[in-house]
């Protein structure tokens, strides 16, 4: 027959408490989401949506590319890149970079972000684009160029 007594479940409660709270205090792990972009980059650009003149852009935030439309961004090989993407409009949208297998999710609702990572692993001039039907030809498409 099971008899624990009420110190001996007393104690094994303290245990697991413990074990608990120790698990719950102790230092998070780097996170890898690249969706919430909270790997460390060396460079980080930050673009928002919108549109001007009957075209659909992408409007930089920021920095040297702050308020430019489509800007040029530049990044050398072997560079850690993170590219966040702030819906400023409300359609659907999503930024892809083929060449580096980088892509958001496509989304629409406005104030939502979305921030991919990649590491540059080849020079060369490349274009980002929204690949929403319609969108790169109605003018969101910019370069990435890529330095050795």
């Amino acid at each position: 027959m099971n008899n624990i007594s009420g110190s001996q479940k007393l104690f094994t409660f303290l245990v697991l408490v413990g074990i608990f709270l120790m698990a719950a205090c102790s230092p998070a792990a780097p996170a890898h989401n690249t969706a919430e972009g909270a790997l460390e980059a060396e460079i980080h650009y930050t673009l928002k949506t919108g549109a001007a003149d009957g075209q659909l852009i992408f409007i930089g935030v920021g920095g040297e590319i702050d308020g430019q439309i489509n800007p040029d961004l530049t990044a050398n090989v072997g560079d850690t890149v993170a590219i966040t993407l702030i819906n400023d409009d409300g359609r659907f949208h999503d930024f892809v970079i083929d060449e580096f297998n980088a892509a958001t999710s496509v989304f629409s609702e406005i104030g939502q972000e979305e921030t991919i990572q990649f590491t540059v692993d080849q020079a060369g001039t490349f274009f980002y684009y929204c690949s929403v039907t319609g969108h790169r030809q109605a003018g969101m498409e910019g370069q990435l160029i890529v330095n050795n």
